[in-house]
């Protein structure tokens, strides 16, 4: 409430405008790094997602093939950086479609920059979900605006957020399973905004190329 009331009040002092990027930095920014451990012994928190077409119910672990290295994306329209990434993982999809260890999945969850909240104007806006009808909508959107033909499989995290509790993924992370196991989180390092997405496909493709077959 005091931050609207400043907004308002200050909009046209050229002095606040400039502290204003960070009161917003300060409320929004929920980032943090993922609190799972990656474990081949320990089975990974299964938390509820929706599928992306009808908005049914299911368990994260229903989605992983206990056969196959999964990467998992996951993130939202209003993160720049994600928008970039998921088309190169789009591209990586269409290049092991036919393989037999290698499986991809996306899951769209809370908006990084959402334009009622913590909007940047050089880039795609639109408000936060209000509720899963809305998630479901802004998932399928940013299937066809990106024409992200290649990956099949979305989901979308539950309106409590059960994905971004256990596994922080916001704004964007990138995660490998087998089955039910966490093997590794792709996420930045060393107090960087960015993580490069290229890291990650080589990592699956290492595990792929390792796998212990169950």
């Amino acid at each position: 409430k005091v931050i609207k009331t400043a907004l308002h009040t200050f909009k046209d002092n050229p002095k606040f405008q400039q502290i204003k990027d960070s009161i917003f930095y300060l409320k929004h920014n929920i980032v943090k790094p993922c609190p799972v451990t990656p474990s081949e012994l320990n089975e990974s928190p299964n938390v509820d997602l929706h599928d992306s077409k009808e908005g049914d119910e299911t368990k994260l672990h229903n989605t992983l093939d206990p056969k196959k290295i999964t990467l998992v994306a996951a993130g939202s329209s209003t993160w720049p950086p994600f928008r970039k990434d998921i088309k190169i993982i789009n591209n990586f999809a269409k290049s092991i479609k036919n393989n037999e260890k290698i499986d991809v999945i996306c899951i769209y969850g809370l908006e990084a920059h959402a334009s009622d909240t913590w909007p940047l104007e050089y880039t795609y806006q639109q408000p936060n979900s209000i509720d899963l009808k809305t998630r479901l909508r802004y998932c399928n959107e940013i299937k066809s605006n990106l024409q992200l033909t290649h990956l099949n499989k979305w989901y979308v995290d539950s309106m409590s957020n059960n994905f971004q509790n256990e596994y922080g993924y916001w704004p964007a992370k990138f995660f490998i399973f087998q089955g039910k196991y966490l093997l590794n989180v792709g996420e930045p390092t060393n107090n960087r905004d960015y993580y490069d997405v290229q890291d990650i496909i080589l990592k699956v493709k290492e595990l792929a190329s390792n796998m212990k077959w169950t």
